[in-house]
């Protein structure tokens, strides 16, 4: 008796249902489920590097298992390289998740308020002499963050 929990009916080359068996052939043999067009199914996954690539959709092929004999569908993640322009895009989002990370804690604290850049300016100009200590560690770690800020993608405002 075939393990009915992950399995994949296949049409035309193409997995219409992955899941488990329907209750009515969840008892037939692994021969008459392929008959049927129905395989088990499997997933592969690949380690790859998310700072470089990203998974695209996974290859999809009907295999013969080495050690049974019996047919299954793969699913096998595929790596994509992230194009320059991709890379640019993502850096600066992250970059700018940054930046709002840094208001939405300081904000859960209570008594701070988002510091945007023009405030930094204007703090920068005044000096940081008689600012609240809270202030001015809001106002550094927003400057040393600014100072990383990546290139903007093309089209970001």
């Amino acid at each position: 008796m075939a393990n009915y929990l992950n399995y994949a009916n296949v049409v035309d080359g193409k997995a219409v249902y992955l899941g488990c068996l329907p209750e009515k052939i969840k008892n037939y043999s692994e021969e008459r489920l392929q008959e049927n067009s129905w395989y088990i199914f499997e997933e592969v996954h690949v380690e790859y590097d998310q700072e470089t690539h990203y998974l695209g959709s996974p290859r999809k092929e009907i295999v013969t298992d080495k050690e049974t004999g019996h047919k299954k569908m793969v699913y096998t993640d595929t790596p994509i390289a992230f194009t320059p322009a991709e890379k640019k895009q993502r850096d600066y989002d992250q970059w700018r998740g940054q930046m709002a990370a840094t208001d939405e804690r300081w904000l859960s604290q209570g008594t701070m308020v988002p510091m945007p850049r023009v405030i930094e300016e204007i703090l920068t100009k005044i000096g940081l002499d008689g600012i609240r200590e809270e202030i001015v560690e809001q106002y550094n770690e927003k400057r040393a963050l600014r100072a990383k800020q990546p290139p903007k993608p093309e089209g970001t405002e």
